[in-house]
This record gives structure tokens, sequence and C-alpha cells, in this order.
């Protein structure tokens, strides 16, 4: 299985992350923002799992196996801490806590 994705890309994927309104968020909020945000791109991704039981159980780890990759060191880190929030299917369940990266300051010459 490729962990590339087709629609959601590593710009959509950054978007999202910065979209969260705490520096401190967990896996069902971004996936969240990604549904509200960009419906289309997130539904054609859960359209190229559907050879799985589970559309949701494929597509989901793979996007947290891309946002542990190098590519999104500068933007977001995993805490290896989990929490019970609600999930797209309305039901209390555990998840990843992911941290925003600060970004250094560029100073202007």
């Amino acid at each position: 299985m490729a962990s590339e994705m087709t629609y959601l890309t590593d710009e959509i994927l950054r978007q999202a992350v910065e979209r969260q309104l705490k520096d401190e968020f967990d896996s069902h909020d971004l996936f969240a923002t990604l549904m509200r945000e960009q419906p289309n791109d997130y539904a054609h991704e859960l359209d190229a799992c559907t050879d799985h039981r589970d559309c949701f159980e494929k597509l989901h780890p793979r996007i947290a196996r891309m946002l542990t990759g190098e590519r999104f060191h500068d933007c977001v880190r995993q805490t290896h801490r989990k929490r019970r929030s609600m999930n797209c299917r309305g039901q209390e369940t555990e998840c990843e806590i992911w941290e925003k990266v600060e970004r250094p300051i560029k100073k202007h010459n």
C-alpha cells in the first residue's frame, strides 16, 4: 500500500494543521477540518480506500503516517499521547494527540 495520497496533498495537510485553533490537537480535530474544508478531496481519498472493509480505517492511519514523515517535521509532531474525542461517526474513541511545531520568525533586513 502506497503512503502517498493523490487528492490530500502535502499543502492541504499543512493547511489543515495550521487551521487548528490550538497548538495541541487530536487526529479527530484534523480529520474534521479536512472533511469540512476539503470535502471533495477527502471524499476522493475515501473512495480510493473502498477496497478495505472500512475506508475510514484505511485512510486515517495513512494521513497519520504522512504527518509523521520527514516532510512534515517543521509543521507538526506526534506527542505519543492519546485522548478520547468524538470521531467522524459521532462516537467517542481514542486517538493520537499532535502538536504544532513553532516556526522561527524570519527577520527581514
